[in-house]
């Protein structure tokens, strides 16, 4: 089980509103952004959620493997979103 991928809510410097943001909020922003300045593909929060994920699961290898059990080599990507995605 994995949580809080994106840790929210939250605020972005750049953001002239100071507003918390979470959920579909959060993401629409970084698109915003991006779609302003598209020379900056980092800014979209799907790739950090991308990268937390993928290291929660190397983590789980490694744990796995030091404890001696069987290490998982694949994952299944699941849950109960309203939208499907995050």
């Amino acid at each position: 089980y994995l949580a809080d991928i994106p840790n929210e809510p939250f605020r972005f410097r750049a953001d002239p509103s100071n507003r918390s943001r979470s959920e579909d909020g959060l993401i629409a922003w970084t698109w915003k952004a991006f779609i302003e300045n598209p020379s900056n593909p980092y800014i979209l929060l799907r790739m950090p959620m991308t990268k937390a994920s993928v290291r929660a699961m190397d983590a789980v290898q490694q744990f796995a493997d030091k404890l001696g059990a069987p290490v998982p080599k694949t994952f299944v990507v699941g849950g109960a979103s309203k939208r499907g995605w995050t």
